[in-house]
């Protein structure tokens, strides 16, 4: 009778695992990045709201409701963009979308995916058309790209470094969903910057406080 009982606790354990991995639908839970981008803390947890305090967010604050972040990912974002904003010379439009891609760290959608942030083609071409002429320093080794700095000899345009959006955020470390006009709603879907994951949150970046309310426009 022992036999049985414990055959049919196994049997059942099998048939719940058999459910749970056909469902194909993996643990919505925090990824560290990886490369150039500090691990989350939050490594294993579903994304959740950060409370205020010496972990809040110091950049990316639309995030804030949902997210895998703390202050170890946005203070060097929010760095990043100061010395845009200081020694890169770049446009108003260089620095609001350069935050933005900064803070795709901190979307949610992309906390949970495996490796770096996924980044749409389309947005790519985008920060790469308004910094084309902002200074850049290049790690001739790790071809890594970063806005200039007060203690960087070697300074660049962008455009002497890289020649197109793709190039561009992949020598910044981010990773890059090549367009497909086949496939069109799955890239909007899955990558950073497209029209799905641009609406899903303008409510925020239209409210005054934001820093790229004059950015997005209106549908």
């Amino acid at each position: 009778m022992k036999r049985k009982y414990c055959g049919s606790l196994i049997f059942l354990l099998l048939f719940h695992l058999q459910i749970h991995f056909s469902s194909g639908k993996p643990a919505r839970v925090c990824v560290s990045k990886g490369g150039c981008f500090p691990p989350y803390s939050s490594e294993g947890k579903p994304p959740k709201k950060v409370g205020k305090g010496a972990r809040d967010l110091t950049l990316c604050r639309l995030f804030h409701k949902k997210t895998c972040c703390d202050v170890a990912q946005t203070y060097p974002a929010s760095l990043s963009v100061r010395r845009l904003a200081s020694t890169g010379e770049a446009s108003q439009e260089c620095l609001q979308l350069w935050e933005l891609l900064e803070c795709s760290i901190c979307d949610p959608q992309i906390g949970v995916q495996p490796g770096p942030p996924l980044i749409c083609v389309s947005f790519c071409d985008r920060v790469y058309q308004s910094c084309a002429s902002a200074y850049f320093s290049m790690d001739a080794n790790k071809r890594v790209i970063a806005p200039c700095g007060v203690n960087d000899f070697v300074c660049g345009q962008a455009s002497e470094w890289v020649s197109n959006g793709t190039e561009l955020c992949q020598a910044a470390g981010f990773a890059v969903k090549l367009s497909d006009d086949a496939y069109v709603d799955v890239e909007e879907v899955s990558c950073y910057g497209g029209r799905a994951s641009l609406d899903s949150i303008s409510d925020s970046w239209r409210s005054p406080d934001s820093p790229l309310s004059e950015f997005i426009p209106e549908s």
